[in-house]
């Protein structure tokens, strides 16, 4: 929200401080947080600077050549990449000092005001009053609930200036697209304007029309949206803290209930959104259709209207929402993970699995593709495709995996030699802190008819792999008797075991055994 006492309640949910909206099926936007930046100007006007010297007359002296122009600032320059990566280093760890520090403010108010005027203390006013970056709540959010937050792409936008895209993805946020542009200034490479994806506009627009507003009303010319936002200040403060509470629906029946006047509001409009996405398919439904007969065909519309697509299981039509979205950001990995997604769910798993793996290519460190990769693999059948992914999965991300023989989905795939391959590569040999696990079962071994009456004897040594659930799945001979080998190889494998816990958890473990032919 943005304030500032001695003038009407600017009511709106600030540029850079709007939730995520839930991308396939993930958490919605948190609470928009309170202003954290407040921009205080100078209250007297700098004095003027004392008149110059009288010129000599034109006809005794040389004009001066004109001051060379500054270079434009280019995507490539290496101060450009010292800010971007140190924005994305420090978000990553919950640190909003650097991306807040980057702003321009005095430029991006500015650009908000340039060709319009108020009085002086209206002008003043106007330029101390605080605004929420929502660059804090972010990183907050990083910190407590994990997440990436990653440079896309640095493109050429208006005028060629560069402006840099960045993807927040978070368990609890969704996902994100913040877009900054930058410029040279006397302090170096700053920000001077930026746009959050689901919020659809630039922050200097966003403050023109607010600073519009205040002209018309330093004018006389209040408009009766001006007047209602005024009225409305309380119960604004209100819906605000109900939001904070979680409680979605109570804030968004008393946003909707607002007067006449603000239903064509942009960020009421935005703010409903926001709200309708944490209540239901059918309220967003509702809000989506407001805002955009105010606003069509902004992509702002899409990033909340894939996830009513996808409740719907209109997958072509969210397709190509993706697409749009994708375009609108110059493309990114992730919504390619949206769309393999998507494609499985119709079914058509060739085109699933080549978007997934045309994501892992081109964003190694994403984690995304390799799930619907895993579950593709196992729609079909793929047993080494399967494996695949289980070891990027463990070994490349770090993420735990489950005890598959339980689980129904895996059904086929834990009776293949891919799986017992994929098992024992991942057992823990038992020895050392590995205590040998207790047999529960035993089985005699039975002495093949060839042997006996070759009077072969003697001990066929193992390595025999244990399940989770202490099942013999494989033996391998490590000291061959030939004639005995298969015959050790059928005993150990009806032999089970007590489960060997590690830190609590059951785990495979290999385990030295012998068979013993008398």
């Amino acid at each position: 929200m943005m304030r500032r006492t001695g003038l009407p309640l600017l009511l709106g949910v600030a540029l850079l401080a709007v939730g995520a909206p839930r991308l396939a099926g993930q958490a919605a936007p948190a609470a928009t947080p309170e202003p954290v930046l407040k921009i205080t100007r100078p209250k007297s006007a700098t004095p003027a600077a004392a008149p110059a010297a009288t010129p000599a007359p034109a006809a005794r002296r040389k004009p001066a050549p004109p001051p060379p122009p500054k270079p434009a600032l280019r995507a490539d320059d290496p101060d450009v990449k010292e800010l971007l990566e140190s924005i994305e280093a420090t978000m990553q760890q919950g640190d909003p000092s650097v991306l807040e520090g980057a702003f321009d403010v005095a430029a991006v108010y500015d650009a908000a005001m340039r060709g319009t005027s108020a009085s002086p203390a209206v002008t003043r006013q106007f330029r101390e009053q605080k605004w929420t970056s929502g660059v804090p709540a972010v990183a907050a959010d990083l910190k407590q609930n994990g997440g990436t937050y990653r440079l896309l792409r640095v493109r050429t936008g208006v005028g060629g200036r560069p402006e840099a895209v960045f993807r927040r993805i978070g368990e609890q946020a969704g996902v994100n697209y913040f877009v900054y542009a930058l410029a040279r200034t006397a302090a170096g490479v700053r920000i001077v304007d930026g746009l959050t994806l689901n919020y659809g506009e630039w922050l200097t627009q966003s403050l023109r029309r607010r600073w519009s507003a205040v002209v018309a009303v330093d004018k006389g010319r209040a408009s009766a949206e001006w007047v209602a936002m005024g009225e409305f200040g309380a119960e604004a403060e209100r819906i605000t803290a109900l939001q904070a509470q979680g409680q979605f629906a109570e804030a968004l029946a008393a946003l909707e209930a607002a007067p006449a006047a603000l239903h064509t509001n942009r960020d009421v409009l935005i703010w409903r959104l926001a709200l309708a996405s944490r209540v239901g398919v059918e309220n967003m439904q509702r809000a989506l259709q407001a805002f955009e007969k105010q606003y069509p065909g902004e992509p702002v519309v899409d990033m909340y209207l894939l996830d009513v697509q996808i409740a719907a299981n209109q997958h072509d039509a969210a397709l190509a929402t993706l697409d749009r979205l994708a375009a609108a950001v110059g493309g990114d990995p992730y919504l390619d993970v949206m769309a393999s997604d998507l494609l499985y769910q119709k079914g058509d798993l060739p085109a699933s699995k080549a978007k997934a793996a045309q994501a892992a290519v081109d964003e190694p460190t994403l984690v995304n593709p390799w799930y619907v990769l895993l579950v593709v693999s196992l729609k079909e059948a793929d047993h080494a495709a399967t494996v695949e992914a289980l070891m990027a999965l463990e070994v490349r991300f770090g993420k735990s995996i489950a005890d598959l023989a339980t689980l129904p989905e895996y059904a086929g795939f834990v009776r293949t030699a891919e799986y017992a391959g994929w098992l024992r590569g991942r057992a823990i040999r038992v020895g050392g802190d590995v205590q040998e696990p207790r047999r529960l079962a035993d089985a005699k071994p039975v002495y093949p008819p060839q042997a006996k009456k070759a009077k072969v004897k003697g001990e066929v040594a193992l390595e025999a792999l244990i399940t989770p659930q202490g099942e013999v799945l494989d033996a391998q001979v490590v000291r061959s008797i030939p004639l005995l080998d298969q015959a050790a190889i059928e005993t150990v494998k009806k032999w089970r075991y007590a489960p060997t816990l590690l830190n609590g958890s059951a785990v495979p473990v290999i385990l030295a055994v012998t068979v013993n032919f008398k």
